[in-house]
């Protein structure tokens, strides 16, 4: 693609991220965050929107070797799944609980595209929930299939299991 103001018509680009070798990485795959005048004019492929998504595209194409720029208008990637510090405060916009990041075979797409390209975080798992109740009952769940049963029929009332 040719990357021209033309091309993208009334789009405004607050971040471009790079991928791979265009981005000065070492590892193939990993964004490096450039300002608008050091966009290349030409890459493989442009991906708007640096989301879970577009960010999964991006480190999937350039890991097979394709030159890759993810523009985004926020200041931060991530999309939905960012997140920010104020005043000393910690906020996540997104879902800050994922599933099935820490075994092997999983059948979360998230933790496909990780194995594809080769890398691995260290994940933290938890064996519990902190549970709250409408009626303000508080308890700690077991996580899996069997615990949530168990809290389904003593918590969830007549008919919550099938629901």
């Amino acid at each position: 693609f040719l990357v021209t103001t033309s091309f993208f018509g009334n789009l405004v680009v607050a971040n471009a991220f790079l991928a791979g070798n265009n981005g000065g990485s070492t590892n193939p795959w990993q964004l490096a965050m450039v300002s608008q005048p050091d966009v290349p004019s030409e890459v493989d492929v442009v991906i708007i929107g640096s989301g879970l998504a577009g960010l999964s595209c991006g480190a999937l194409l350039s890991y097979c070797g394709k030159s890759t720029v993810v523009l985004e208008s926020h200041d931060t990637p991530g999309g939905a799944a960012h997140s920010w510090t104020r005043r000393g405060f910690h906020f996540e916009s997104g879902p800050s609980l994922y599933s099935g990041f820490s075994t092997d075979r999983s059948p979360n797409p998230l933790k496909n595209i990780f194995q594809i390209i080769e890398e691995d975080c260290e994940w933290i798992t938890y064996d519990r929930w902190g549970t709250v109740l409408p009626n303000g009952e508080k308890f700690a769940a077991k996580i899996g299939p069997e615990e949530f049963g168990d809290v389904l029929r003593r918590h969830g009332g007549p008919g919550a299991e099938e629901e």
